[in-house]
């Protein structure tokens, strides 16, 4: 079992000794890169970039990022695919399956995002436990492989907020005054409505996605 609340791959010491090393100097002073909200890419921290799925807690994240000081992020970006480098970190949000697939219906459906990954969920439902029957029966594990689809090599569990930010942000190095500002923030865009879950449907749910549920302890 996983004892930190955030996942992170392989090389990341490797990718946060390069930055100290290449990108001197307090969060403060630190600012997006860009300066466009037409940019097509993830959002860039300068410390790390920001890419995760729809409905994962990224709104909140922006705040919390800009709360502490590492500059403003477009919405139109965190969405975008991260595209792989060496030596860089991406971080993304996670969270369960069930939870993030009643806030995609309640939210998206019938909507497309550009993400190949999260938009194979987009077909004709009467109703959520059609939504999810035709899930199970056309495209099971999908709420795994769309979270993969932002090539992140660092994961956080929404559920684990504000605290595990807290420590991803220590590990980026931003001071602690700083980096505590954003345990004020309240959750943002909590969908309304929520629809209500099928108990069978429900664990047939957290079978298809037992990968993800596995890896990040759901």
């Amino acid at each position: 079992m996983q004892s930190l609340a955030f996942v992170i791959s392989q090389n990341v010491k490797t990718v946060i000794l390069h930055q100290q090393r290449s990108r001197r100097g307090e969060a403060s002073n630190q600012r997006t890169v860009y300066d466009s909200a037409l940019s097509p890419m993830a959002i860039d921290y300068n410390l790390f970039y920001f890419s995760s799925a729809p409905r994962t807690g990224s709104t909140w994240g922006i705040k919390a990022f800009h709360a502490v000081g590492l500059g403003a992020g477009f919405k139109a970006h965190v969405h975008k695919v991260h595209t792989k480098r060496e030596f860089e970190i991406c971080l993304s949000f996670v969270r369960h399956p069930c939870d993030w697939l009643a806030s995609y219906y309640a939210a998206l459906h019938g909507g497309m995002t550009g993400v190949q990954e999260v938009d194979v969920l987009n077909f004709p439902a009467i109703d959520f436990d059609e939504f999810i029957r035709n899930y199970l029966k056309n495209c099971p594990g999908a709420v795994g492989r769309a979270f993969k689809a932002y090539n992140a090599s660092c994961h956080i569990k929404i559920e684990d907020t504000p605290w595990a930010v807290v420590t991803f942000l220590e590990s980026m190095g931003v001071p602690k005054k700083m980096r505590n500002n954003c345990l004020g923030l309240n959750p943002q865009n909590i969908s309304k409505h929520l629809p209500r879950w099928s108990p069978h449907l429900y664990a047939q749910v957290q079978e298809s996605e037992k990968e993800l549920v596995d890896e990040y302890n759901y």
